[in-house]
């Protein structure tokens, strides 16, 4: 199995003129910074996609909430690099595009071609941003998708989904049988 995909090769479709935009190691395997039940779950994900397509961002955000590891991903639009930092356990991502930007992207499409540990943030860095929201859109756009369903039906779903594992925590905390 290889790993080229998710770390460092850049789809076929690129143009010349984006690809200056990436950082000179682009290229580069990181492999030795990922924790490896993490690099197993993205190999998994890897090996059912065609050689030089990336990840979906789905994937690769339920990975990161899986295993609560900070990772660093450049994304793809198109042609267009896009880098997103996710801390899952401070449940924060942090993006160039605001929210309501980059929730308007057909987030299918964003292929997710390298991903590495995340540094510390640092002062001066983008304000991070919450990252439930990108969370719930991803769940409802992929659900949204399926056979029978719509977007309604998936909201549904979710909330429901939500609500279950609500009454579930609150129906097992000691104060809600006193």
């Amino acid at each position: 199995m290889t790993t080229s995909t998710i770390f460092g090769e850049t789809p076929s479709r690129l143009t010349p003129a984006s690809l200056a935009t990436l950082s000179a190691d682009s290229g580069s395997t990181h492999l030795s910074g990922l924790n490896p039940s993490l690099m197993q779950d993205l190999l998994r994900f890897e090996a059912e996609h065609p050689r030089g397509q990336g990840l979906d961002l789905l994937e690769v955000v339920a990975a990161a909430l899986r295993h609560n590891r900070d990772l660093s991903l450049q994304l793809y639009f198109d042609t267009q690099p896009l880098a997103m930092t996710l801390r899952p356990s401070a449940r924060e991502l942090v993006c160039a595009l605001p929210r309501r930007q980059l929730l308007a992207l057909r987030l299918s499409e964003l292929r997710v071609m390298r991903v590495e540990p995340a540094a510390p943030a640092l002062p001066g860095d983008t304000p991070p941003q919450p990252l439930s929201p990108l969370i719930w859109e991803l769940a409802l756009r992929e659900m949204a998708a399926w056979p029978g369903f719509d977007a309604d039906r998936a909201a549904r779903l979710l909330n429901g989904l939500y609500l279950h594992a609500a009454l579930i925590v609150t129906r097992s905390h000691p104060g809600a049988i006193n």
